[in-house]
């Protein structure tokens, strides 16, 4: 299938795609009003790292890891109880704390049914966590800078003690050449013993500065950045969001669901698929879509529709009998073709054109000439049939010159050309009256329509598009083309395009 026939079926289908996505809103407008509106505040706090001109993946792994261990410990128990005493709150609002990434920012976010609450929480908390930074990160506990101090005063000592030693040595040690080894050797193991004191010293120095600078930024950098606002709109449910996805989630499955009727829908909708499936009869005409009003408007009108029905009726003139006579009937392939009312507009049309012309209803399922012209239907073809009634008692004038109509009549029961051996003669004497003889016959569906169909000279099927049935027409074109001696001819009613073929 082309991509313009997805697109036809799309749009025949379009109110079916439309009644999908506006159930799927309905259904979200009515699940919006059914949750309770949340508001989110979020107060943002900042968290100074180490920012040595010397930085390496170990100062780089140590502040991310700062940052984490702040983000656990702020909402841990033991904070988030001594928040809901502050508050005097017996349940917090839901709270959450996150890192921007590759900031020193932190986000702590409140949600809540009442906007002051979660605006009220967020900034509590980060006046908590700035108030306790010191105590988060050491507790009760001894901070490494003090086991670190003892450990450098201990060097010291030691260190001080190592250099007296030496000390001591040269001062009793002779300046003289000649001096014993064992005393120059004790006196090199002293200088090297300093030495390593002096290093262990500074080692440990340095890493009580690096705990002291370590600590400092752990416990003095916490800064309030912006606080909380109080929030106006609701932040869940997102209303602007769920009507978007309803209504893209709609839209697919109200397409999906065009796609399936689409595809289980047996009615035809394009005029060159029913001349396709119904290759033995021959193109009449094709009639455009008309609105009710000129549909049943028989003079004067100037529609599409009826200019379409006089170049029918003159394509009939030029292609008919040679005597310019005849019968001709109108069936549809299945009820609701519109054959009835084509029917009486060809009639018109040909009166309009100076021809005698009588409409026949013969159709005894739904009768509707006379109800088309405003006539009785107290009498008419039944009554001939039964001999209640002559063909003069029957024949009304419609309010249009050379146009006339034989209405079904009292009794609607068919078909009666079976049960009357003169209806032969009736048509006979239609013939000698009348131009043309015109009958609305039942639909194809029908054995009716087999009872009248030996008195016609031709037989027009018509076929509405986007109603007749795929089975059907087959079904109908395959009945009519067992009537070999009759002329046959197809009428695609509801098409795009007015088309004449002979």
């Amino acid at each position: 299938m082309e991509l313009r026939h997805y697109i036809t079926a799309l749009w025949r289908r379009k109110w079916i795609v439309l009644a999908v996505a506006a159930i799927a809103l309905g259904v979200t407008a009515v699940g919006q009003r059914r949750i309770t509106p949340l508001y989110t505040s979020t107060a943002v706090i900042r968290l100074a790292l180490s920012q040595s001109l010397t930085q390496n993946s170990q100062i780089y792994t140590y502040n991310t890891q700062l940052m984490n261990t702040f983000v656990a410990l702020a909402v841990s128990r033991t904070v988030l109880r001594e928040l809901a005493e502050q508050l005097d709150m017996e349940r917090l609002p839901a709270i959450e704390v996150s890192v921007v990434p590759n900031t020193e920012l932190i986000n702590i976010t409140a949600t809540s049914p009442s906007p002051q609450n979660a605006q009220l929480t967020s900034n509590a908390l980060a006046r908590l966590l700035i108030e306790k930074n010191s105590q988060l990160f050491s507790g009760d506990g001894v901070l490494p800078s003090s086991i670190l101090l003892e450990q450098v005063e201990e060097a010291r000592k030691e260190l001080e003690k190592a250099r007296r030693q030496y000390a001591a040595l040269a001062a009793i040690t002779p300046t003289a050449t000649g001096q014993p080894s064992s005393v120059t050797d004790q006196l090199t193991t002293t200088n090297a013993l300093v030495q390593e004191k002096q290093r262990t010293y500074e080692v440990l120095l340095r890493e009580y500065e690096e705990a002291q600078l370590r600590e400092s930024l752990a416990q003095g950098i916490v800064t309030l950045v912006e606080e909380a606002p109080l929030p106006r709109i609701p932040s869940q449910p997102r209303t602007s969001l769920n009507y978007t996805i309803a209504l893209l989630a709609g839209l697919f499955g109200g397409v999906m669901l065009a796609f399936v009727i689409e595809n289980i829908d047996t009615r035809l909708y394009s005029a060159n698929l029913i001349k396709s499936l119904a290759p033995q009869l021959p193109l009449i005409a094709s009639l455009p879509r008309s609105n009710r009003k000129n549909l049943l408007r028989f003079t004067d009108s100037t529609s599409a529709y009826k200019e379409a029905i006089r170049m029918l009726a003159a394509h009939i003139q030029l292609g008919g009998q040679k005597t310019k006579q005849g019968v001709f009937m109108f069936v549809g392939g299945e009820p609701g073709q519109g054959a009835s009312l084509a029917l009486a507009h060809l009639g018109s049309a040909l009166a309009e054109q100076g021809r005698n012309v009588v409409i026949v209803d013969g159709n005894g399922r739904n009768p509707s000439m006379h109800s088309f012209f405003g006539l009785s239907n107290e009498k008419g073809l039944a009554d001939i049939a039964s001999g209640n009634a002559d063909v003069k008692d029957v024949i009304q004038q419609t309010g249009q010159e050379n146009l006339s109509i034989i209405a079904l009549g009292s009794r609607s029961s068919m078909p009666f050309f079976i049960r009357d051996a003169s209806a032969g003669t009736l048509v006979k004497q239609l013939r000698q009256k009348f131009d043309y003889v015109l009958v609305d016959a039942p639909p194809l569906n029908f054995a009716d329509m087999a009872s009248i169909a030996p008195f016609a000279d031709e037989i027009y099927m018509v076929a509405r598009c986007g109603h007749i049935k795929r089975d059907s027409l087959k079904s109908a074109g395959g009945f009519l083309s067992r009537f070999t001696d009759k002329r046959l001819g197809l009428i695609i009613n509801e098409s795009g395009a007015r088309t004449f073929l002979s």
